[in-house]
């Protein structure tokens, strides 16, 4: 796949993303577009908001690369439950979202989102969940280092995750949905606090997110992109987080990676705290 001296063939980078079909290019855009707006809001963070240094950096890039490594046989036997739990499907459902695709594909969304809030809920209200899971907490600053912090051990995710093939959606379109809200929930975690106005009565903004990562926030706007599942379970709280507020668990991050993914495991506990407020919060500038 190279022409001329080293140089790539653009042609052959078309021809392959051809292949892959519009669901293929639009999940690819939306990991790179994660990608993109990590480094942007690395660069573009307030001095002091990101504290990395060179030992969290060592640390991120070796969770990274040993996560990249799991992935294959994690999607192995995603692939494999998923494809078990979809032979449970209603026929009827199938033939439905193929005769209307655009109808499939937004159900396929609100079902995709729905079991996103699943995953999160059980990520933080039980014992394995959260020794998973934490991982994603233990950052004591808010920027999108965050998205880099997941867990190597997602073993929650084979039983709650492959519930979306319940609905009768394809694999393929179902990956479609989770690239897509994957994004969104990507630029909820950047360092600057954004709202939506009138449509975060609808969609999770970051301003929003802000209070789940919050020392005290435990389980509270467990939202993938709709809010719509935090306020119907209780678990939605309004408003922008105080100027003063922390981040993490209270302690401070480990270091070695090891540590950081393992240490949850030694004594599963989940992080049930819940601060359950219905009413918007006193909206503060940061």
């Amino acid at each position: 796949m190279v022409s001329g001296i080293g140089r790539p063939d653009l042609h052959a980078v078309a021809a392959a993303l051809d292949q892959l079909g519009p669901g293929g290019r639009v999940t690819i855009a939306c990991y790179l577009a994660i990608a993109v707006g990590i480094v942007v809001d690395l660069v573009a963070s307030a001095p002091g908001r990101c504290r990395l240094g060179r030992g969290r950096v060592l640390s991120l890039t070796a969770t990274i690369a040993i996560a990249l490594v799991l992935a294959l046989p994690f999607a192995e036997v995603l692939g494999a439950v998923w494809s078990r739990v979809g032979d449970l499907a209603p026929a009827a459902l199938t033939r439905l979202w193929t005769a209307h695709p655009i109808a499939g594909f937004v159900a396929c969304f609100v079902v995709v989102d729905a079991v996103a809030y699943l995953y999160h809920w059980v990520g933080h209200r039980t014992g394995v969940g959260w020794a998973s899971h934490r991982v994603h907490h233990l950052a004591e600053s808010f920027d999108m280092t965050l998205v880099l912090r997941q867990p190597w051990f997602p073993v929650h995710g084979l039983v709650i995750v492959p519930l979306t093939a319940l609905g009768g959606f394809s694999f393929a379109t179902a990956a479609v949905c989770s690239a897509i809200s994957l994004a969104y929930q990507a630029l909820q975690h950047t360092s600057r606090s954004w709202g939506l106005g009138r449509l975060e009565s609808v969609l999770m903004s970051g301003r929003a997110h802000r209070h789940h990562h919050l020392v005290d926030g435990g389980a509270v706007n467990l939202g993938a992109v709709l809010t719509v599942w935090d306020k119907a379970f209780g678990t939605w709280v309004g408003g922008a987080a105080e100027t003063s507020a922390r981040y993490g668990t209270g302690r401070p991050e480990p270091v070695n990676p090891l540590v950081l993914q393992l240490g949850g495991w030694r004594r599963p506990a989940p992080r049930t705290r819940t601060r359950t407020r219905t009413r918007t919060r006193t909206r503060t500038r940061g």
